[in-house]
């Protein structure tokens, strides 16, 4: 690593969590993440600041100046513009040497090979249809992926290793849907997305450094300061990655 890349990354180095063979793990990893919004978005930024190798950044949507009042890592000057390729010039300014992938679709079934073989997968979508996708994908391919989701003041969190932990489908999590009310009705913290987008994101360097995750949901609640961890199981007669 030569010293000035060093010492772009002293902060994480100099944690023995980290060190620097945890460094070279996270800088040989490649992190696709679905939806670019409160939790992806920051999420996307915070992998660039680590140092990861490479990020294929998708989503179809433009920003809003609703969007402005959660999603930092977006301006009132971007208004109009495409997520993916903004935040991509955004995330060239903040590290150069990470190789950024930008591509502009909403996820479905039948493109989800956009996705590619990546070190892992973040999903930072609000929808099941999505995740449900996410999931399929995942699991047939081996990949670890964490589902984030906020809203009003509180947000969830988990890891899926495809046959390590359960999946979102042993869960009952259902195929197609949005979660409710979006946000703009029920309203949300601007804190909620990027608390959770960070804790993500630190389970995510966990996962690219080879650490073994567990599959519990944890739930943080940003306004009343509570935070609580709900145990999860495999189904083995679950129709995505339970026992043929």
């Amino acid at each position: 690593m030569p010293s000035l890349e060093f010492d772009r990354y002293l902060g994480t180095l100099a944690l023995p969590q980290i060190s620097l063979s945890g460094q070279k793990k996270i800088s040989a990893g490649i992190v696709a993440i679905v939806g670019l919004g409160g939790t992806g978005g920051i999420a996307a930024e915070l992998f660039a600041r680590a140092g990861v190798g490479g990020l294929v950044i998708i989503d179809d949507d433009t920003i809003s100046l609703t969007n402005i009042q959660r999603q930092i890592e977006y301006v009132e000057t971007d208004i109009g513009k495409g997520k993916a390729e903004t935040l991509k010039k955004r995330i060239s300014a903040i590290n150069h040497n990470v190789n950024v992938e930008a591509i502009n679709e909403r996820i479905t079934g039948e493109n989800a090979y956009i996705m590619g073989n990546p070190s892992m997968i973040f999903d930072g979508t609000d929808n099941f249809s999505a995740r449900s996708v996410i999931n399929k994908y995942a699991v047939k391919n081996s990949i670890p992926w964490i589902m984030t989701a906020a809203n009003e003041t509180f947000g969830t969190v988990k890891a899926i290793v495809p046959h390590e932990t359960s999946c979102t489908a042993c869960l009952g999590y259902p195929d197609s849907g949005n979660e409710g009310i979006g946000c703009a009705q029920a309203g949300i913290l601007p804190s909620a997305p990027v608390a959770i987008g960070t804790l993500a994101f630190s389970l995510g360097l966990k996962i690219l450094m080879g650490e073994k995750v567990d599959g519990d949901i944890v739930y943080i609640d940003t306004w009343d300061y509570s935070l609580e961890r709900i145990r999860t199981r495999i189904n083995p007669k679950c129709k995505v990655c339970g026992i043929p």
